[in-house]
């Protein structure tokens, strides 16, 4: 899922409110084959703040595990928040913020799908 900042990239204090669906493929977590056999709820908005971007968001929906000793299926709801803090890879400054945890982007669309894959 892409999000397209250009709205607020160039207005301090500005906020984007998004709402999508993603399909997640099975991942590989802690040992175990993880499955998300229907799309995963993201929503949250973005923040401009002048030369970082502030993410929050929330994530929902419905995973699969498999017993490690009968091997049975076992379905769980999940949710979690998500707060990531954003910098243009063009941006002013970029060496200075880059020394904080930050996730960079570039152009004016952020990719959602690696950011809720690596939480």
């Amino acid at each position: 899922m892409k999000i397209d900042l250009s709205g607020i990239i160039k207005c301090e204090g500005e906020k984007l409110v998004f709402a999508d669906k993603l399909t997640i493929p099975p991942l590989w977590l802690m040992g175990e084959n993880v499955e998300f056999p229907d799309a995963v709820t993201l929503s949250g908005n973005v923040v401009n703040e002048g030369k970082i971007f502030h993410l929050s968001g929330e994530v929902k929906g419905r995973m699969v595990v498999h017993c490690a000793r009968c091997g049975k299926s076992l379905e769980r709801d999940f949710s979690f928040a998500m707060e990531e803090t954003l910098i243009q890879e063009d941006a002013h400054s970029a060496e200075e913020i880059l020394e904080e945890d930050v996730t960079v982007f570039s152009g004016y669309d952020l990719e959602l799908d690696e950011l809720v894959e690596n939480h």
